[in-house]
């Protein structure tokens, strides 16, 4: 009988130290600062893009092209812009980053955004190009600006990333 007890209570030790062990929190790892998006880098457009007519911008959520009424209120979004003079039309290639930029608030034709990463893209040197602007849809005391993982869950089925780092 004394052996079962022991047993019973060794494996009833085993079992709490094996509960105890399942419910520690693994560290995580903070994210990438906005900053990584940098003068120098390349974002790559993968698929052709047209602006619709009387369209000044295209908005981007979810790794899909969206429309400003079905934008998620909780998600991060980037809106394509095109700069005076630049086609309406983009075909698939890269776009060297230029000057990176941030702004608390920005407002445009269709949308409104907050915690704004401002990104110049230029798709050929000594032309026109286009202002890639990514924040949060609406403000929050938690909203800060957008990591790079961020950024690429909004663009990603339309673009690539490659960072100067």
């Amino acid at each position: 009988m004394r052996i079962n007890e022991a047993a019973g209570k060794l494996a009833a030790m085993f079992a709490a130290v094996m509960v105890a062990a399942c419910q520690s929190t693994t560290p995580t790892i903070p994210p990438l600062p906005p900053q990584q998006v940098e003068s120098g880098s390349t974002i790559t457009l993968l698929a052709p893009l047209t602006f619709p007519t009387g369209r000044s911008e295209l908005l981007f959520q979810g790794q899909r092209q969206v429309s400003a009424a079905s934008l998620s209120k909780s998600l991060p979004y980037c809106k394509l812009v095109p700069l005076v003079g630049a086609p309406h039309s983009l075909t698939p290639g890269p776009m060297k980053v230029g000057q990176v930029s941030y702004d608390e608030r920005e407002s445009g034709d269709t949308s409104a955004m907050y915690s704004v990463t401002r990104i110049g893209l230029m798709p050929a040197p000594n032309q026109p190009g286009y202002t890639l602007s990514c924040g949060w849809p609406e403000a929050s005391s938690s909203s800060s600006f957008l990591t790079t993982e961020q950024i690429y869950s909004a663009i990603g089925g339309q673009f690539t990333m490659q960072l100067k780092r």
